[in-house]
């Protein structure tokens, strides 16, 4: 019998209408278990990523430690600096009396002059433009205050409020005492502003020793960012001085404003350790003071060692700059007559860093090699005024013609003499003595090394370069008797907090290794050496300070500078007083000749040392 088609139809719609039930009540089902394991299972997950989402973490500057010279002279400090914060967090959160905040009541003023409807691009613009307006008309009113013309930057600002906005915004910075005075006096503050004493790196001797104090530079951008050294040994003991910075964590609405009721975390920051140099800032002085005395456009370096302990007491290098003129920012004639000189290179610590082809002084380690090959000293040699290296080439001499020993050589700094004995010796014994005083070995270009390298090598060209405080350290060994030392320059550290008791920490001198020198080749050398200051027709007699002895070799080394023919000049040596040896090495860029130009910075660098020690400045820990 067929089926109806009314009740057909019915039948179809009964299921129809059957199916979507049961896939509604299987949504329903679906949804419910998921609130469920939300709810039940999941809820610690959730509240941790809601808690890490409305959660804020601010670092706190650690206080840096400072920098000290052997006397406890500073030469890096921590000054506190006023300035002017405001807190954008108090401006949302203060209201008027028709319970509009600052924000509002500025965006409300701007939107009137706008009358046609606003779209969503124009109400964000309007938006970024009443914000600043407000603060800008808050700044300005500072600057009433304190008698100062404040401008805060849009783009300055601007940043702030997308990156920063639950931390104090710096509006005005190093507000001197009386600005500070009529700030805290003035009976109607700006809304939101507060004075913070934040401290600011000082350099109090300015250009002196800059190159290898170094500078540390604060990040403004986090607004509690610490400082970080960048140069010298601002940098290189940077993680002693930072010390550990703390945290503040608290909690801000959707809007990222900090939310004032709820409670705060701070994990305390640990403050960076002090640092004693080896610096004396007497003979530091006199350095610096010597190296320009004579030109005050002096490119060079000097360097003097406590040869009993490897203790540097001054490293000298010029022209320098002062270290402060990163502060607060660095100007443009800072930027242009420091950091674009290329030529002058202020900058460069040239006493540590500078490598130079170091000329004759370096045949007081030739004259060593010589002595333990066998050469005798007394032997005497005919110098016709050049030695011939080939058929085409030979390399002059500046000392006269005649005979010569070692002694007299050595004073005259004859070529001719150390070239000959550098090639009877060899290549081997040569590099042996510069592994052994710890210099760099030199390399040949062309990896082979030919008669023309190795008499280059004898004379202190060629290969072979050095940097002033490696031939410190070298001619402290000479002086010591053979005990090469690494150079100290950090003495002791210690908490820069006085609250912080038990930890000062000493550094006592290195022993790099002794050399185990023949005694009979030192005096050899150190007679030589002598003789080149003391004798009437030294190369070193500028040097010479009575009352003082003084055991030196001059050199002038033949280079290319900025593409043009040039010398290096040097004066390698050592000073017995009282009970005292001292190492002064000095090198100058373009000068005449170590005798003339490098032999006159050395007295005056010893005559204050005898000053100084008249004076009973110095003191060794």
């Amino acid at each position: 019998m067929n089926e109806n088609p009314l009740e057909k139809r019915q039948k179809e719609e009964r299921t129809r209408a059957w199916i979507l039930f049961w896939i509604m009540t299987g949504g329903m089902l679906v949804l419910v278990c998921g609130l469920f394991i939300i709810q039940i299972f999941l809820h610690s997950r959730y509240l941790e990523l809601g808690q890490s989402q409305s959660y804020r973490k601010v670092r706190i500057p650690a206080m840096r430690g400072e920098i000290f010279d052997r006397h406890g002279e500073p030469l890096a400090m921590n000054l506190p600096r006023y300035d002017v914060t405001l807190s954008l967090e108090t401006l949302h959160w203060t209201r008027d009396e028709n319970g509009d905040n600052l924000f509002n009541r500025e965006y409300s003023q701007i939107k009137e002059l706008h009358k046609a409807k606003l779209i969503d691009a124009n109400r964000s613009e309007l938006g970024r433009l009443a914000r600043y307006n407000a603060v800008s008309n808050l700044v300005s009113q500072l600057g009433r205050i304190v008698s100062r013309e404040i401008e805060i930057e849009p783009d300055d600002f601007h940043e702030h409020y997308s990156q920063h906005l639950a931390a104090p915004m710096t509006i005005a910075r190093a507000l001197d005492p009386g600005e500070v005075a009529l700030f805290a006096e003035h009976p109607e503050k700006p809304l939101g502003m507060e004075i913070e004493a934040r401290p600011y790196r000082v350099y109090p001797k300015k250009a002196l020793a800059a190159q290898t104090i170094g500078y540390a530079q604060r990040k403004e951008d986090p607004p509690m960012g610490n400082y970080n050294g960048k140069t010298g040994l601002e940098s290189f003991y940077n993680d002693k001085l930072a010390g550990e910075d703390g945290l503040m964590t608290f909690m801000v609405n959707n809007f990222r404003y900090r939310m004032p009721e709820k409670d705060v975390a701070v994990v305390s920051s640990i403050p960076g350790q002090s640092i004693y140099l080896s610096l004396d800032i007497h003979i530091q002085q006199a350095v610096e003071y010597a190296l320009t005395a004579f030109r005050n456009d002096t490119r060079g370096a000097a360097v003097v060692i406590d040869a009993d302990t490897g203790d540097v007491l001054a490293l000298g290098s010029v022209p320098s700059y002062d270290l402060n003129q990163w502060y607060p920012r660095m100007s443009y004639e800072f930027y242009k007559t420091v950091l674009q000189d290329s030529i002058n290179t202020p900058m460069f610590n040239r006493a540590m860093n500078g490598r130079y082809t170091p000329g004759s002084i370096f045949k007081i380690l030739v004259g060593l090699a010589c002595l333990q090959e066998g050469i005798d000293p007394s032997q005497k040699i005919y110098n016709p005024g050049a030695y011939p290296i080939s058929d085409r080439h030979d390399i002059d001499d500046t000392a006269p013609t005649g005979y010569y020993n070692f002694r007299d050589a050595f004073k005259w700094s004859s070529n001719y003499y150390f070239i000959h004995f550098g090639l009877e010796i060899g290549l081997d014994p040569i590099l042996e003595v510069i592994r052994r005083f710890g210099l760099k070995e030199p390399r040949s270009s062309n990896k082979n090394w030919y008669r023309g390298d190795i008499a280059n090598l004898s004379i202190g060209q060629g290969a072979i370069t050095v940097t002033p405080l490696q031939f410190a350290m070298a001619t402290a060994a000479i002086a010591n008797g053979g005990t090469l030392y690494e150079p100290r320059i950090l003495i002791r550290e210690k908490s820069c907090d006085p609250e912080i008791r038990d930890t000062e920490k000493w550094y006592p001198p290195v022993v790099k290794h002794h050399l185990q020198l023949n005694s009979n080749h030192l005096a050899v050398i150190r007679d030589a050496m002598l003789a080149d200051v003391e004798d009437r027709d030294g190369t070193g007699r500028r040097a010479s300070v009575p009352g003082m002895k003084i055991f030196g070799k001059t050199g002038t080394a033949e280079t290319y500078r900025h593409g043009a023919k040039d010398k290096n000049t040097w004066f390698a040596s050592y000073g017995l007083y009282k009970d005292r040896k001292y190492a002064v090495v000095v090198v100058v860029e373009g000068g005449r000749s170590g005798g003339e130009t490098c032999a006159p910075i050395a007295r005056l660098i010893y005559q204050e040392l005898m000053n100084h020690e008249a004076q009973e400045h110095f003191g060794s820990w």
